[in-house]
């Protein structure tokens, strides 16, 4: 069956806008595309008809995806609208109308298609400079199949003196944005401790380009005092009941069974963040009937005592992970629905975390399940830097960069500063390859 090289417009403007990114591009790899390549997001005004409802009026996120598909362009074009509604779009939209997303194919090989389903190129690559601007950045030398100029020179015509984009992010790694409801949190308490400065918070983070972001109401900072389920479900209820599903999808870090049930059972809870060997098989049994994601944390003791260490890395955590990825699966988890943390900062020197943290990925990948690296602001970084905890983002930008390619997601306090360092590196290497 010949191949044919295609690339695919992307766009939301409703919901989380990003996340709904992430699941189109999730829907290409499985059954659509092979060796996919993604751009970079920008973020644009929306494009609406004068006259038309003022909640129309929300940003666009836009991205382009290239890769190969042995499909024809209009069981292409079928598949598409398929993942479309599968996002939650309405088939029956009104043209102009916001939506979860928007999948267009931009160019099929080197045709030129005009019909009434379809017109490729896409007619957007000649008028929408954010599109010309996309097609440029990842394949500046290519040929245009209608004017026969090359891309880079397509879109030098079309951009106005300015690129007139809001921001920018990338899709890979992922980013979880922390927030932390509690007062003592190692280098941001009390920053988001009321209910409504957390869900301002949380927010912000979708905003500034968090796929996921995660609360947590129990500090687990070295020698922290534990506090009751009863005083962790208080400090987190008043914070889900003011928080907008649609728009943030929410993780809770947590390891105590009576705050996870009522959890699981009264919000649409994306993830539990938790300590597995804490939790008995009943209640991650619970979790996963919820169709809730784990993520599982290694760590010798909760809170951390200090000075406390493995002995050996290796085969300590190869072990535990895969023993733990057995029991989760056993109990009704798919390898998709567990996410693996190796626990930065949890029973490990600063000597093991440089060890860990260059293998990360290697060891990661046994299990075949997503990863997740939590490196932020930790002590580990005292090792080089002399930096207060709030004032080490620019050490944990440069390990996050180093690890990119290594692990799905990055658990970190400033999404803003890390979605500007990666765009920058992506931008230079021309595209993200899955």
């Amino acid at each position: 069956m010949p191949m044919h090289t295609v690339y695919i417009a992307l766009g939301s403007n409703l919901g989380n806008r990003l996340a709904y990114l992430h699941q189109g591009i999730d829907c290409l790899k499985a059954g659509v595309l092979q060796n996919v390549v993604a751009s970079i997001v920008l973020e644009t005004p929306a494009l609406v008809l004068p006259n038309s409802p003022a909640d129309w009026d929300r940003p666009y996120l836009n991205a382009l995806v290239r890769g190969e598909t042995d499909l024809d362009p209009y069981a292409l074009l079928a598949r598409l609208k398929a993942i479309e509604q599968q996002a939650g779009r309405d088939p029956n939209h009104e043209r102009w109308s916001p939506r979860t997303l928007d999948l267009d194919i931009v160019l099929y090989d080197n045709e030129c298609i005009q019909s009434e389903q379809l017109s490729i190129p896409h007619s957007g690559l000649y008028n929408r400079w954010f599109l010309a601007h996309l097609m440029a950045l990842m394949n500046p030398d290519g040929t245009d199949p209608k004017t026969q100029g090359s891309f880079a020179e397509l879109a030098t015509q079309i951009l106005r003196p300015e690129v007139p984009f809001i921001r920018s992010f990338v899709l890979e790694p992922r980013c979880v944005g922390i927030v932390n409801v509690t007062p003592d949190s190692f280098s941001d308490g009390e920053l988001s401790f009321t209910p409504d400065a957390a869900v301002a918070r949380c927010h912000q983070l979708i905003q500034e380009g968090a796929t996921i972001v995660d609360i947590g109401a129990q500090s687990t900072r070295p020698d922290g005092v534990q506090i009751a389920p009863e005083e962790e479900w208080k400090r987190l209820k008043p914070v889900l009941d003011r928080l907008n599903f649609d728009e943030v999808t929410v993780s809770i870090d947590t390891f105590q069974a009576p705050v996870i049930k009522q959890l699981v059972e009264q919000y649409p809870i994306a993830w539990i963040n938790t300590f597995p060997h804490l939790l008995s098989d009943e209640i991650l049994h619970i979790i996963a009937n919820q169709g809730c994601s784990v993520c599982i944390m290694h760590a010798l003791s909760v809170p951390v005592k200090n000075n406390e260490c493995l002995r050996n890395l290796n085969p300590t955590l190869i072990d535990w992970s895969t023993q733990q990825v057995e029991r989760l699966i056993h109990l009704g988890f798919s390898t998709d629905k567990i996410i693996l943390d190796f626990g930065i900062g949890f029973g490990k020197s600063a000597y093991q975390t440089k060890e860990l943290l260059q293998r990360y990925g290697e060891w990661a990948a046994k299990t075949g399940c997503p990863t997740l690296l939590g490196h932020s602001r930790k002590s580990y970084l005292n090792a080089f830097s002399p930096q207060e905890a709030s004032q080490r983002d620019a050490e944990t930008v440069a390990i996050s960069l180093a690890l990119r390619h290594q692990v799905d997601y990055i658990r970190i306090h400033n999404v803003a500063l890390h979605q500007r360092a990666l765009v920058a590196q992506q931008w230079l290497a021309g595209g993200y390859a899955y």
